[in-house]
């Protein structure tokens, strides 16, 4: 399927209304994970958001790397490497970051330091310091990973499984309907 884009230009950070069955977005071509259902986050500076929504995902993967879903804080600067989530950020007051996942580790400018609070299925609630700050986020920790991982692969394959066996359904009905249709003209 042909994928979406936007071209996104302002002095500020900005967060882009988009449909919210969409996921899997690319900021300037590189994956960006810092959005939720309905809306992405933007950096300053002029940017190009797109995203693409396969006809079939097998094996969807993108809940495994770490996910920003909301900052109470105006965002200077962000990129997402190799599994990791940086952003600089500035607020008056403490500020709060909302992870889609318990991540393996936050540094907030290159300290791990930082009150990492999860909530009831929820997310992870980060506190933050006012002020300027750097912060980077890793992935879950191995074992979440793991988990998360096996249970991407067994829900996939089921959704496989259970698609071959409407379709041996359907070609054994077929099959049985071709059958009698030509018992009916051969009498």
């Amino acid at each position: 399927m042909q994928g979406l884009a936007w071209t996104v230009e302002g002095p500020d950070s900005v967060e882009i209304p988009v449909p919210g069955r969409l996921h899997d977005f690319y900021v300037d071509g590189e994956t960006w994970p810092f959005w939720r259902s309905g809306s992405v986050l933007l950096p300053p500076g002029s940017h190009v958001l797109s995203t693409y929504r396969p006809w079939l995902r097998l094996f969807d993967l993108s809940a495994l790397s770490p996910q920003l879903l909301l900052v109470n804080a105006t965002v200077d600067a962000a990129e997402a490497t190799h599994g990791n989530v940086r952003f600089e950020y500035v607020s008056d007051g403490r500020a709060l970051a909302l992870l889609g996942r318990q991540p393996k580790q936050v540094l907030i400018d290159d300290v791990a330091d930082s009150d990492v609070t999860e909530l009831q299925d929820r997310g992870v609630v980060v506190l933050m310091p006012k002020g300027r700050h750097r912060v980077e986020i890793s992935g879950s920790s191995p074992g979440g990973l793991v988990l998360d991982l096996v249970s991407v692969i067994s829900s996939s394959l089921i959704v496989a499984f259970g698609t071959a066996a409407v379709l041996m359904l359907i070609l054994v009905y077929g099959g049985i309907r071709l059958r009698r249709l030509g018992h009916m003209r051969g009498h």
